[in-house]
């Protein structure tokens, strides 16, 4: 791609190909779910850590329970929402070693690390093409 784009600048082949690719790697990327869904679930998990601090420095003030629990499933969906891929790692690696696999893990895993590995390429991609056009 790079190579193309060096050989053929502003040619109609060059962003033909330029094109087909950035729509490869766009729907083979991570969702933005999962690129915001941990980063979310700890931004969360703080501001109920400083509600908490707040409210243990003032005198008769609490937090509900159905107010913690909201807080809580909150949190828990961010994080459920996007599972990293160490996440699914570990998940691998403490599968008893007499007991085969998960063929969804491995799938799942798999596709992870793919979608990774294409988000990457895209943001780096796009910052050399922008370098390039300086």
């Amino acid at each position: 791609m790079e190579q193309t784009r060096h050989l053929y600048p502003d040619s109609e082949l060059s962003e033909k190909i330029s094109a087909r690719w950035q729509s490869k790697l766009i729907a083979n990327s991570l969702p933005d779910t999962s690129l915001t869904g941990w980063h979310k679930g700890f931004t969360e998990l703080q501001k109920l850590q400083d509600r908490l601090n707040q409210l243990d420095e003032q005198k008769g003030k609490y937090l509900t329970v159905s107010e913690l629990k909201t807080t809580v499933f909150s949190i828990s969906k961010a994080f459920n929402d996007g599972v990293p891929a160490e996440e699914l790692i570990r998940q691998l690696r403490t599968t008893s070693q007499n007991q085969p696999l998960s063929q969804d893990l491995l799938n799942r895993t798999a596709l992870k690390l793919r979608q990774l590995n294409n988000s990457y390429m895209m943001v780096t991609s796009d910052r050399a093409a922008m370098t390039q056009q300086q």
